[in-house]
């Protein structure tokens, strides 16, 4: 009888951290999907504009502070759609991804390394390694 309550108590400790771990990934998958989205969105805006396709890191920089500067005049005058705050934020997130993407496979591995073997990112690194291709 005693085995039989362990292995209710082990089965309701895992039920937990599951539910836990979908209620803390759902939310992020979705930002995650929307950052991706809007990536491809800007990726077809280069191929339709002609614009040179590839930046180095501080010419994105200078993209992220603009997007920035594009997210701060939202903020005041209350932007709506692809203006609006939210969408404005997600553009940056999106320049830095296009950023990271220039890294040689080299440097995005070290960064990634970085990540995982920080003490504070332990966790976070584990959850985004095994939910990325």
């Amino acid at each position: 009888m005693n085995e039989i309550n362990e292995l209710k108590e082990i089965n309701e400790k895992k039920i937990i951290q599951i539910i836990e771990t979908l209620a803390y990934n759902i939310p992020r998958k979705k930002i995650f999907n929307a950052i991706h989205f809007e990536r491809e969105y800007q990726q077809e805006k280069i191929k339709i504009a002609r614009w040179q396709e590839h930046k180095s890191l501080p010419e994105f920089l200078l993209i992220i502070e603009a997007e920035l500067e594009e997210a701060k005049k939202a903020w005041i005058k209350g932007g709506t759609d692809r203006n609006s705050l939210g969408h404005e934020i997600l553009q940056i997130a999106a320049v830095c991804v296009a950023a990271l993407e220039e890294l040689s496979g080299e440097q995005l591995s070290m960064l990634t390394a970085i990540s995982l073997n920080s003490k504070a990112d332990k966790s976070f690194g584990s959850v985004i390694q095994e939910d990325m291709p």
